[in-house]
Order: structure tokens, then sequence, then C-alpha cells
């Protein structure tokens, strides 16, 4: 009995408190997106998991200590989709569906002109 007191004091041999977070990715349009890439990091210990959606476009990250965490998607041609503050309890299945949106190009073309010793910048 004793034994069983010590041991249950120390804290590498008791169970942690953990929770799942899952979810979907989807782009603008609301398509799934397979193959992008979450991480789930704890606010508190900046410690992440990361995992990759399936063909169906969902995700589950299981076994995260509770906490606060930032949830992210990145895929290719999109940009970036967050979840910020997301608060997972003990035995928590929490569902965290991301939106990831197309990258907008901003872009601008400069022409320079020279003559006789001036130059003049045109924006197209």
């Amino acid at each position: 009995m004793l034994a069983f007191l010590a041991l249950a004091h120390v804290p590498s041999l008791r169970a942690q408190a953990v929770g799942t977070i899952t979810g979907i990715v989807t782009d603008p349009s609301g398509a799934v997106i397979p193959g992008a890439r979450i991480a789930a990091t704890r606010i508190e210990t900046g410690v992440s998991q990361s995992t990759v959606t399936t063909s169906a476009g969902s995700y589950t990250i299981p076994n995260l200590v509770v906490g606060t965490y930032n949830v992210t998607a990145e895929a290719g041609g999109f940009a970036p989709g967050a979840a910020k503050g997301i608060t997972l309890d003990v035995a928590q299945q929490r569902q965290v569906d991301l939106r990831s949106s197309d990258y907008r190009w901003n872009t601008s073309l400069f022409i320079s002109r020279f003559r006789r010793g001036r130059s003049a910048l045109f924006r197209i």
C-alpha cells in the first residue's frame, strides 16, 4: 500500500490530462483541401504537433495536453488558415474547421524611361 501511494505522486507515472483537436480544411468555395499541413501550437509552451489532412480534407490531432492552442493550416496555392486561442479541456474532442483563402497577387509593373538626362517612372 505504501508503494502504491508513493507511485501515485510521481508525475511521469500519472495519466496526463489530454484532449483532441479535429476538423476539416476548406478553400473559399467550400471544397475540401487534401494534403494540407495542420499544426496545433500550445500557447503556454510553444510546443507544436502536426498532421496532414486526409483526402476528405479532415484531420485529427489526438493526445494534446490541455491548454490553449493556435491551429494553422497551410496548403500550396492558398494563404494559411488559422484559429487562435482554442481552449482544450480534459477528454474534450474540439472541432476546429479552418478555411484557407486564395493568394491574391498584388503586382505592379514599373517602367523607367530615360531621356536626355531625365528619368520618368510609370506605373502600369
